[in-house]
């Protein structure tokens, strides 16, 4: 890079004496450009349009001095050098010139000395420049800092190495309620509550000392006490610096109230829902329990009637009884169901499931109800042994939501139930389709059925019955079991919904061995031992509800030699008199122990500990059979209302077992 030329503005009223000049200046091989004026105008233009960066100007002139030509050029360029040149030795106007700001002062008779007076008022520019340079810099920065001091959201306070406050901006003032004059140079301590003060203040004494002192460069939360005494919640981010060997600390201080008020509603605000969740879980828990316990007399009794009344008249109120109750029965599960899947209460099994065994075994259950409605239902497998990793429970409950939709949406034709293997994408997958030749699902109507509470017919004139949770709870149960759900349906062509669930990696045999233990085949080998005339096994009936004992007795007394205990005392002075071959418990019995409490005293007494202890009881979500049976006491659960055929094999089950 070249360098620049230095402008030396000349004011000579004598040419051979300027020539002297440029020869000397010459000399210190500077390269430079010049302007030579004689007088004040030209003076004055010179260092207006010429701009020089160094000014030399004789002291004497015929009608103009140096010291005027200084105090000019202090005036229109305070910065640029200024040496005075003169023929006459006078220390009185050698020390004027300089206290006006001349850098040199230089006899005409010892020239040679400009030079170096030129290159010492060229540096002494350069270091001026960046002088003020940086001045200005600082005072800019002083500014910015000043005026983000002044105008933060936040209060900032700055202290010295004692913790003596020396500075603070007006937030700090407003958020504390001091006056400048009652804070400045006080110790920061007044700031903290006194239960701060002795932990603080010794921490504050080593904080220059160490650079991992928990309170440097970090944020922490604690109290701030006003100047009135009160007390409020406050972030303090503490950091500092070094000046000539000086600590100093500047905090930031950003009241937390509003954050804290904030929490709080939340964390209230979560105590109510949890408060609110737990009352909601006992109302419906009691709810399933006031409700399913009658029923099982309502639907026990009408089933009963039905098989024993001749009537025409009597059987078709009977069966409306009958069909009244599992309506009732269906939308209390279906409601519980539902409570449980948004819960996320369901703990789900997956398991390698033959999932044509459960299918044929879900369909039987559903073919009264088509006969009835002149309905075909049927059944195509690809294979007798296809295998799904899948909860057998939820899948039940999938298959009997699609079945009966089926049904109940189909006015003539029929259902397809298929049951078939497929790979997509690299993925092996067990496939359930359900098939109907009814009314059909608009395209509009596809986007909601999936919804809670959503159906295709809405309002006072809807057309069919039920709470339109049944498909809602169908997906959501399938995706528990990583499965999908899909459905395609035309108007007037029918639906058909396909479950898709992932194949089981397990071994085949070992599912179709334990699914085919639940078919009967070792029950009916029992009930021929019952039939012959060997003794009945004993059993005990724990339960306080009136039409349950009338009802289960009635089944019971047909295969077993039966007692019943009306409350927790009765039980136990029972079991401790005779040997029972299995127990079936009610839960809650009134007033009495519940009937968790009565199983584990019955599981203490050594003829007991491992006899078959069933619950039956009308406390059937998901998260009372996890409680009932988590202690290990039962060995199987079962829901009021329930299937009394179910009961007897169960029971006739677990005895073989035992055997």
């Amino acid at each position: 890079m070249m360098e620049a030329s230095v402008k030396i503005l000349i004011l000579e009223d004598i040419s051979s004496d300027l020539e002297l000049i440029l020869d000397r200046i010459k000399d210190t091989k500077l390269k430079f450009s010049y302007l030579w004026v004689e007088n004040e105008e030209e003076y004055k233009k010179g260092i207006i349009k010429f701009t020089p960066d160094i000014i030399i100007a004789d002291y004497m002139l015929p009608d103009y001095t140096g010291l005027e030509a200084l105090h000019l050029a202090t005036e229109l360029c305070p910065s640029t050098p200024f040496i005075i040149v003169t023929g006459e030795v006078n220390e009185d106007v050698a020390i004027e010139c300089r206290k006006l700001g001349a850098i040199e002062y230089v006899m005409k008779e010892h020239l040679k000395s400009i030079g170096p007076a030129i290159n010492q008022a060229l540096e002494q520019k350069q270091l001026k420049t960046k002088k003020d340079l940086a001045e200005k810099s600082l005072k800019e920065n002083e500014r910015k800092f000043r005026s983000i001091f002044e105008t933060a959201k936040d209060a900032i306070i700055i202290t010295n190495d004692a913790w003596d406050i020396i500075s603070f901006n007006k937030r700090f003032l407003d958020l504390f309620e001091y006056k400048e004059e009652e804070i400045r140079g006080k110790s920061l301590n007044i700031l903290l509550p006194q239960n701060y003060r002795p932990d603080l203040s010794s921490s504050f004494r080593n904080f220059p000392l160490t650079k991992e002192h928990h309170l440097n460069e970090k944020t922490v939360e604690l109290d701030g006490q006003r100047r009135d005494g009160s007390f409020f919640p406050l972030e303090l981010s503490l950091s500092h610096w070094r000046t000539n060997g000086d600590h100093f600390f500047i905090g930031i201080i950003h009241d937390i109230t509003d954050k804290k008020r904030s929490e709080l509603a939340l964390i209230r605000a979560k105590e109510k829902s949890d408060e609110m969740n737990c009352l909601r879980s006992c109302f419906l828990a009691n709810i399933s329990h006031e409700i399913r316990t009658p029923l099982v007399g309502i639907i026990g009794f009408a089933s009963i009637l039905l098989e024993e009344l001749k009537d025409k008249r009597h059987l078709e109120m009977v069966q409306d009884i009958f069909n009244g109750g599992k309506r009732l029965k269906d939308t209390l599960t279906q409601i519980l169901e539902y409570t449980s899947v948004e819960d996320n209460k369901y703990e789900v099994m997956l398991k390698p499931l033959n999932v044509t065994e459960v299918v044929n075994d879900t369909v039987k259950l559903f073919e009264k109800e088509a006969i009835s409605k002149n309905l075909s239902l049927k059944i195509e497998c690809q294979d007798n042994n296809i295998i799904a990793n899948a909860d057998e429970k939820l899948l039940r409950i999938v298959l009997n939501n699609l079945i009966s939709n089926a049904i109940i949406f189909t006015e003539e034709g029929g259902i397809i139930v298929n049951v078939y293997k497929s790979r997509i994408i690299g993925k092996s997958l067990a496939n359930v389709s359900i098939k109907d030749s009814g009314r059909g699902i608009s395209v509009k109507d596809l986007e909601i059925i999936f919804e809670p509470y959503r159906q295709v017919s809405e309002g006072f004139n809807r057309s069919y019955e039920g709470l339109g949770l049944g498909l809602t709870i169908a997906k959501r149960m399938v995706q528990l079991m990583h499965g999908e759900i899909e459905i395609e349906s035309e108007v007037n062509e029918g639906s058909n919904f396909t479950i898709h669930l992932p194949i089981s990696p397990g071994d085949v045999s070992e599912a179709i061995i334990t699914s085919a233990s639940s078919t009967g085949i070792i029950i009916s080998r029992k009930i021929q031992k019952i039939n012959c005339e060997e003794p009945l096994p004993k059993l005990l009936l724990v339960e306080d509800d009136k039409l349950t004992i009338i009802l289960m007795t009635k089944y019971l007394n047909e295969l077993f030699e039966v007692d019943v205990a009306h409350n927790g005392e009765k039980a136990i002075n029972l079991v401790k008199q005779k040997n029972y071959s299995a127990i079936l418990m009610d839960i809650d019995l009134g007033q009495s122990k519940n009937g968790v409490e009565i199983a584990k005293e019955i599981r203490k007494i050594d003829n007991y500990k491992e006899t078959a202890i069933m619950a039956v009881t009308a406390y059937a979500m998901p998260q009372d059979k996890e409680k009932i049976m988590s202690n290990g006491y039962f060995n199987h659960f079962f829901s009021k209302p329930f299937d009394m055929q179910e009961i007897i094999k169960k029971i006739q089950e677990l005895l073989n077992s035992s055997d």
